[in-house]
């Protein structure tokens, strides 16, 4: 990686023989630089600031957090259902009030790896000829089982998961 300009400026400063004032000025322009971007990213990005808050690799001691809940469509032909799944950071919001509060929110701040595991049936109730199937981290799953009810839940480590979601078809 390159050096930056205030790297730069600094090796100038020292190898030029200038005094330690000139250096200390020049250094405290670039401190009011970071910080000034600093708060730049910290406005565009108001869950940044929560850090490893979702502990997705379970890392330290912190509460178990799951990530907020999928959505999924699902297509079905011929005894073959594909079910699409979109993670919560890339819902679409329908208005720009859903959007603010959508990132205030922030679904995954960390934008870690979000696992899924579906699960079917042949009733709504989810009660008849269960299937349940392996967390996955994709987002695109083709089943072969017959059933035409469907649920999802999703977890970052792949164990600790929120609520199984709606059954739909």
């Amino acid at each position: 990686m390159g050096k930056s300009s205030f790297h730069g400026v600094a090796e100038k400063i020292l190898s030029s023989g200038s005094d330690l004032a000139q250096l200390k000025n020049e250094l405290a322009k670039g401190f009011r630089k970071l910080a000034n971007l600093h708060d730049q990213i910290a406005t565009a990005f108001p869950g940044l600031a929560q850090g490893f808050v979702d502990n997705p690799q379970g890392a330290g001691v912190a509460a178990v957090s799951t990530p907020q809940p999928a959505t999924f469509v699902v297509k079905a032909a011929a005894g073959i259902s594909v079910l699409q799944v979109t993670n919560p950071q890339n819902r679409v919001p329908l208005t720009q009030q859903t959007a603010i509060l959508q990132r205030q929110a922030n679904p995954n701040p960390i934008l870690g790896p979000i696992y899924h595991q579906f699960r079917s049936a042949s009733n709504q109730a989810i009660t008849a000829n269960v299937q349940t199937y392996q967390p996955s981290t994709q987002t695109l799953h083709p089943f072969v089982d017959g059933n035409t009810w469907w649920q999802v839940r999703s977890s970052f480590d792949g164990k600790n998961f929120n609520d199984w979601s709606t059954p739909h078809q």
